[in-house]
């Protein structure tokens, strides 16, 4: 299964407006807790998060490669954790590292209103790959049983950690756009069934506080690169309403081990 640059870049692109304009609609919410309902940024705001784009998107897709080119499994995510952490503390967030594992969490302040939470995964899966793509992984490990095997972001979540470091680089940029905390959140081991729950013993709410919405994305190679799927449609209060928590994983006992094989 080939993923042509310009696909993953388009789908890139996708996430990161979803995202970004989901965020910048909530903090002018009325309500609070389940209740929250958003009110559409306005034209300029969506005039500005797409100008920013078309300026980042080089520097995106480059980050998007790193990624691509050095995945780690589950709970070794130490580099990975490094780098979003990194581009984190340069957008201005103050970073908490090694948090349930190697979670990452940033926290951008911009005044009083709710509080958001953005989150994504960041582990690879045991699979060797052969795409040809020039950043494909050359990446081996050697797993518990002594065999060998390739590591590939097989998943999407070197997406995930573009989107992350892009949101919280576009947001830390536009606070006269909206007013709150957004809290962003690398997860580790979630291909694995673990991660969220590691994050959530070591006290992610009780640290950080209990989020107003949470807003997750995922990509799928069964929609295009131009679209969505249904919950991302006009109506923000919607997206909000549909989107993800991270309060429990809904992984398989070992997904990993139904992962293991190549991927062309």
């Amino acid at each position: 299964m080939r993923a042509p640059t310009r696909v993953r870049g388009l789908i890139a692109l996708l996430c990161i407006h979803a995202t970004i304009a989901v965020t910048v609609a909530l903090p002018v919410a009325v309500g609070d807790g389940a209740n929250v309902r958003a009110k559409a940024p306005g034209t300029t705001t969506l005039q500005e998060i797409d100008k920013r784009i078309d300026v980042a998107l080089p520097m995106w897709l480059d980050f998007y490669k790193t990624c691509h080119a050095n995945p780690e499994l589950s709970l070794q995510e130490k580099e990975s954790a490094a780098r979003i952490a990194a581009a984190f503390r340069k957008a201005g967030l103050a970073v908490t590292e090694n948090f349930g594992g190697h979670g990452v969490v940033g926290v951008l302040e911009n005044g009083k209103g709710p509080t958001v939470l953005i989150r994504g995964d960041m582990d690879a899966l045991p699979i060797i790959e052969d795409t040809g793509v020039p950043y494909a992984s050359k990446v081996k490990v050697e797993l518990g049983d002594g065999s060998h095997v390739g590591v590939m972001h097989a998943c999407g979540h070197d997406m995930h950690q573009t989107v992350l470091v892009a949101t919280a680089q576009m947001l830390a940029g536009m606070k006269e756009h909206w007013h709150g905390r957004a809290v962003f959140v690398a997860q580790p081991a979630e291909e694995i069934g673990r991660g969220a729950a590691m994050m959530i013993d070591a006290g992610l709410f009780e640290k950080f506080g209990k989020p107003d919405a949470c807003i997750a994305l995922h990509v799928s190679h069964e929609i295009l690169a131009d679209q969505s799927n249904g919950f991302l449609g006009d109506d923000v209060s919607q997206r909000i309403t549909a989107s993800s928590t991270p309060v429990r994983d809904r992984s398989r006992s070992n997904p990993a081990a139904n992962h293991r094989g190549r991927v062309r």
